[in-house]
């Protein structure tokens, strides 16, 4: 019989172990082993807001309001054989008022590029910082998986909050019924919609209840506010959210890319999980125009009025009594009592 020698077996062993650790191991594409799930569902939280200092807080909504309610949401999900789809569980269409008192088109050219501002020397100030418009609107996104779990977590944890980032990019800008139609308006700028990242750390948590601002220095786009500076357009909202392959800081000096769009490197070489255009924002009024005549009588109106009911009816598909009746809530109807302590804060 042959006799068994162990002690060669053994250095075979160790020597078999040893090139298997020494090894080089081969590089791993982070966008083709996503370190999150695919979101089948993605819902857009919309709500006219107002701010205590540096904290967003949701405006409470005034009783009796049917249609154009303070907060509005949007449900879109990936159809199979479809793609993604607005479902009718939620709005169809965005509505808001832009501008400022009686500034239809405000002074375009005072408007910053959010990629050259200077946020080096400061914390931003939600309250001093915003101003383009007299009315700002909170924006948070929900994502969930294909069973309906809500997935919005991963993307800001585990480090793949360095390399996701929504962008928010204004598309097809064009007059409505009501607004200019000699007017030129150019896409992929950010003069008529202009998006503030606010995320924190926690991802989940608000400044409210005590978290960590890190919209600028590390922005994702799972919240932020919005403003419409020019008011009587329309325009269709292209979201996107970069997955980058390895970091998402790409830009000028190390620093993230403006909310509109990305760099030419981030274009060239890193991928997208999501990509939605045709998101419908109507700005139907300027922020300056109310109803305030108490009457539920169209023939009561002043002209101007009667003129801002036709823009809400336009813009919402609804009856010029219907809409009369939401604006008249607005103004005359019960507001709730201002409690921090309640509604939505980012």
């Amino acid at each position: 019989m042959k006799k068994t020698n162990y002690a060669t077996l053994i250095a075979l062993l160790l020597l078999t172990l040893g090139l298997a650790a020494c090894k080089p191991s081969t590089p791993v594409d982070e966008v083709q082993n996503k370190n999150h799930d695919d979101p089948k569902k993605i819902e857009l939280i919309l709500f006219d807001c107002h701010f205590h200092g540096n904290d967003v807080h949701a405006t409470a909504q005034e009783k009796g309001v049917k249609y154009f309610t303070r907060e509005q949401v949007m449900i879109l999900e990936e159809v199979p054989g479809k793609g993604w789809q607005v479902s009718p569980k939620g709005v169809d269409r965005f509505l808001v008022y832009g501008g400022k008192n009686e500034e239809k088109i405000p002074d375009l050219s005072s408007i910053i590029d959010p990629a050259k501002r200077d946020w080096t020397d400061r914390t931003f100030n939600a309250a001093r910082d915003a101003g383009i418009s007299l009315r700002q609107y909170g924006l948070l996104i929900k994502m969930y998986d294909k069973e309906g779990k809500e997935i919005t977590g991963q993307f800001a944890t585990n480090g793949e909050d360095k390399r996701h980032q929504f962008f928010f990019t204004a598309r097809n800008i064009r007059p409505t019924k009501f607004g200019d139609p000699t007017k030129k308006y150019d896409d992929d700028v950010y003069h008529y919609m202009y998006y503030y990242y606010f995320d924190t750390d926690p991802w989940d948590k608000t400044l409210y209840s005590g978290a960590k601002y890190t919209g600028i220095s590390n922005p994702i786009g799972l919240k932020g506010f919005m403003e419409f500076p020019v008011s009587e357009i329309r325009f269709e909202l292209q979201l996107t959210l970069l997955h980058a392959r390895s970091s998402k800081f790409s830009g000028e000096g190390g620093r993230p890319s403006p909310f509109y769009g990305m760099t030419t490197k981030q274009r060239a070489t890193d991928v997208v999980d999501i990509n939605l255009k045709g998101i419908p924002f109507i700005v139907f009024a300027n922020t300056g125009e109310y109803v305030k005549t108490n009457t539920h009588d169209l023939s009561k109106l002043k002209p101007e009025e009667k003129l801002l009911v036709e823009k809400l009816s336009d813009a919402a598909g609804i009856t010029e009594q219907e809409a009369l009746n939401d604006l008249w809530c607005m103004l005359f109807g019960e507001i709730p009592e201002h409690d921090s302590s309640k509604g939505r804060h980012l």
